[in-house]
This record gives C-alpha cells, sequence and structure tokens, in this order.
C-alpha cells in the first residue's frame, strides 16, 4: 500500500497513532535515496515549486532559497550516478515511471523502500522469489474489488496476469509490471549492484542538505508536534494500530507515503519528505489567497473532476472504483484525485484495520470555505 500525491500529501488523524511504538530512522537510507535521485534527476519538480511559492505564503526568493540545497546536492548526485545507471539497461528501463507512477510513488522504488535491507548481501531465486511475490501480492490487493471476500496473494507470473485482466488499469503500467515480475532475478541483480556503486556518490555529497535532513530529523523527533500537525491537516485521515518506522526522505522532499512494513502487526513505514511538515504548516495557513482561489476553482471547472465530486458525496470509493464509474483508467482518475487533493476538496480515508484500500471522500469544510471565499468577494 502507497499513498503519495505531486507537491506534497497532508495528514490528520482519525482515531490515534500510537505514538510510543513510533521509530524515526535518524540517518539516510542511502538505497532509497540513491534510487529516488535516479527516478527523478530530470524531473522539474523544484521550477512548479517556485512558481507557486505564493501559495505556501512565500516570495519566490525565500522559495528558491529553501530549495537551493536540494536542486545543487540533486544535480551532483544525478551527474554522477547516472553514468553508472547507464550500464545497467533494466535499472534504467524501471526507472521511467509509468503515467500512473507520476502522482503515487514509482514501484520500483517501493521495492527498494520495502526491502531496503536485502541489498547488503546476495539473495538465493527463492527469496527473490518471496520479496516479489510480497510486493505483487500487495499491488494487487490495492486494485481488488470489495467484492472480492478474500484478499489475493501471488505466486507467479500467471497470478499476476490473470488479477491484472480484471482491473481497468493503464496499459503502460501493466505491461511494465509484468515485464518486472518476469525479469525479477535479472533485474534484482542489476539493481543490487548498481546501488553497491551508486549509494557512495549521496554519501559524499550529504554535506550539501546535511543542515535541513537534520533540522527533519529534529522536528520529528519531537513526537507530539508531528502528531498535532497531522491532526491539523484535512486531507489524509488516519486509523491504524500503529507506525514502527517513519523515515525522513530526502529526494522525495515534499510527500508522505505510508508502506505495509509487517503486516501480521498492522505496522506501517511512514515516509515522509524533510520539508513535508513545513509545506502542511504553510499551505494551511495561506489557503484563502487569491492565487488559491484560482486554483481551487480551476479544479473543480473540469466536468470530470465534478462527477467525482458528485460520486463522492455520496460515498468513499476508491481510484478503481471511480475508474470503473467513470469508464476511464486508473491513470487518469489519479491525475484528476491529485488536483483535488492538491485543493483539498477530497480526502483519503485510510484505515489499515478494515481495509488496505486508499479510500477518497469529500471534504466538506473545504467545500465550506470556498464558498465562503467566494461570497466574500461580493
Amino acid at each position: 500500500m502507497a499513498l503519495n500525491s505531486t507537491g506534497y500529501n497532508e495528514g490528520s488523524n482519525e482515531g490515534e497513532i500510537d505514538m510510543n511504538t513510533y521509530e524515526l530512522v535518524k540517518t539516510p537510507i542511502w538505497s532509497m535515496e540513491t534510487l529516488a535521485c535516479l527516478i527523478d534527476g530530470e524531473s522539474k519538480r523544484e521550477e512548479s515549486f517556485i512558481q507557486e511559492s505564493e501559495k505556501f505564503g512565500m516570495t519566490t526568493q525565500e522559495m528558491e532559497q529553501l530549495l537551493a540545497p536540494i536542486i545543487l546536492y540533486k544535480r551532483k548526485v544525478y551527474e554522477e550516478i547516472l553514468p553508472i545507471a547507464l550500464k545497467y539497461k533494466k535499472v534504467m528501463k524501471y526507472s521511467k515511471e509509468t503515467e500512473i507512477e507520476k502522482v503515487t510513488m514509482s514501484e520500483f522504488l517501493t521495492l527498494v523502500v520495502k526491502n531496503s535491507e536485502c541489498f547488503d548481501k546476495e539473495q538465493t531465486r527463492e527469496e527473490i522469489d518471496e520479496i516479489f511475490n510480497r510486493h505483487f501480492t500487495s499491488i494487487v490487493n490495492e486494485y481488488l474489488s470489495d467484492e472480492n471476500p478474500e484478499e489475493a496473494v501471488v505466486n507467479n507470473i500467471v497470478d499476476i496476469v490473470s488479477y491484472f485482466s480484471m482491473f481497468k488499469l493503464d496499459a503502460d503500467f501493466k505491461m511494465q509490471m509484468i515485464e518486472l515480475y518476469t525479469e525479477r532475478y535479472e533485474v534484482w541483480e542489476e539493481l543490487r549492484k548498481f546501488l553497491s556503486e551508486a549509494e557512495g556518490s549521496c554519501k559524499a555529497h550529504f554535506n550539501i542538505i546535511e543542515k535541513q535532513y537534520l533540522e527533519a530529523v529534529n522536528q520529528l523527533e519531537r513526537e507530539n508536534e508531528l502528531e498535532e500537525i497531522l491532526q491539523k491537516s484535512d486531507v489524509l485521515t488516519m486509523k491504524f494500530n500503529k507506525v514502527t518506522k517513519v523515515i525522513p526522505f530526502i529526494f522525495i522532499y515534499n510527500s508522505l507515503t505510508l508502506h505495509e512494513y509487517d503486516e501480521e502487526n498492522d505496522s506501517l513505514y511512514c515516509i515522509i519528505g524533510i520539508f513535508t511538515l513545513l509545506f502542511i504548516e504553510r499551505k494551511k495557513n495561506n489557503t484563502m489567497n487569491d492565487k488559491h482561489l484560482i486554483t481551487d476553482l480551476k479544479a473543480i471547472g473540469d466536468e470530470t473532476r465534478l462527477r467525482i465530486l458528485r460520486l463522492l458525496t455520496e460515498q468513499k470509493m476508491y481510484n478503481q472504483e471511480l475508474a470503473e464509474a467513470l469508464n476511464l483508467t486508473s491513470a487518469t482518475v489519479s491525475h484528476h484525485m491529485n488536483v483535488l487533493l492538491q485543493s483539498r476538496l477530497i480526502s483519503i480515508a485510510l484505515d489499515t484495520e478494515k481495509t488496505k484500500k486508499v479510500m477518497y471522500e469529500i471534504n466538506k469544510q473545504r467545500l465550506e470555505e470556498l464558498g465562503d471565499a467566494i461570497k466574500s468577494i461580493g
């Protein structure tokens, strides 16, 4: 299970996070950071933030100053690891994101996130099978209809093809996932070698971003502050038993993602970008300026997004349900959901005690705020 949103993901808490089980990882996980840099190296993420600085109550100059260390760090690391990656064709192949992965975390990166401890030693074919079967079981269950009484279990390529045939998914995503599983032994070996060679670049230039990383760690160490910030926001409602590991992320600095860690104990990885809490606070405190109002009105001025809002007024729905109701691919729906999430017009409702799916619901409070803002004009 992973949830992510371009720009950032906001979170609030329905029920309580058991902060006593909160385990903060205080040093970078280099395998994750290295692959994230390769995937994101040519993106224009920083440019879009600079252009939208007003949404965060910042001037262009202030946003440029904030992002300067991450821009420099990414450029230096990417310049060094790209020539290494080019030696490994399958690493390059699966580092190219499909349309659906542009609004969620790349499945290739998710694979590394969930198995980062496995790259220190060679794995047998049976161990690689177990890693990939577990990963693809998670993917399939994310899209499986609630009409199926039991969770899916992936044991081989036949299972994947069979399950994928049931889902209205982007064709490129289906093909890439099927090929990833088919080539799993070669992919894993190339990935292990690439990370072994390339991780050193992330470490060597870490001093560029170390100050910002440590500031994020210190903020996350203040458990009450993290909990309060998550509670204040209203795009993600979470109800789960416990968070086992909270991991600060450098290269995906503006998002919050959740991944199953220990399914038997309902434990999760919570991966949070080093600027995420800052962006949550700033955007939440600057929702009524003209820039926001224009963006929000554009968000609801699209026919498909308006249909999504009407569907969600009736009941909570997950991505695949919306895709089927609208006769669209999941990638297309994900794009529209991301726009609505950025304007906080919808919320994500996550309850790992009852379902593994990410559900969406109307954010009534934000709609009322938008209505009040329009009324204030006249």
